[in-house]
């Protein structure tokens, strides 16, 4: 394990989450502003190959979050409209890419940011457990 991975897991419920997105056929990506190489350990390290369509760290003459190219560049590679996407994040910065990037932005409260910081920054919901993410897929 990388010294990135050393003390690093998933936070319960979310290997759940990523399986049951996966057998319902969801595209999933992880967007990172921590540098490209180590972003991909980590999530090789932690997740099981094709959890993730896209995994992307920072990469260089590449906006950071929250400017939005980086998710639209996903979502596109992915081929799929902005209007069929959600983008799921822990900091104001994310709450402010996906805003930026015009797509529904969930805040989830399982983060290191604090419920307030996340509605403040334009959370459209937050969610406090990761499968509640599946009920606003499925509404």
């Amino acid at each position: 394990s990388t010294r990135w991975t050393a003390t690093t897991r998933p936070f319960p419920g979310i290997p759940q989450l990523i399986d049951t997105l996966r057998a319902r056929r969801f595209l999933t990506a992880v967007l990172s502003n921590k540098p490209d190489n180590p972003t991909r350990e980590i999530v090789d390290e932690l997740f099981m190959d094709g959890d993730f369509d896209i995994v992307r760290g920072a990469l260089d003459d590449v906006p950071l979050k929250p400017d939005p190219f980086s998710v639209l560049d996903i979502i596109s590679e992915l081929d799929q409209a902005p209007e069929r996407s959600v983008f799921v994040g822990d900091t104001a910065v994310d709450m402010k890419t996906g805003v930026n990037a015009g797509i529904l932005t969930v805040g989830v409260t399982w983060g290191f940011r604090p419920r307030h910081e996340l509605v403040e920054a334009g959370a459209h919901h937050i969610i406090d457990e990761p499968l509640e993410l599946l009920d606003l897929l499925d509404s």
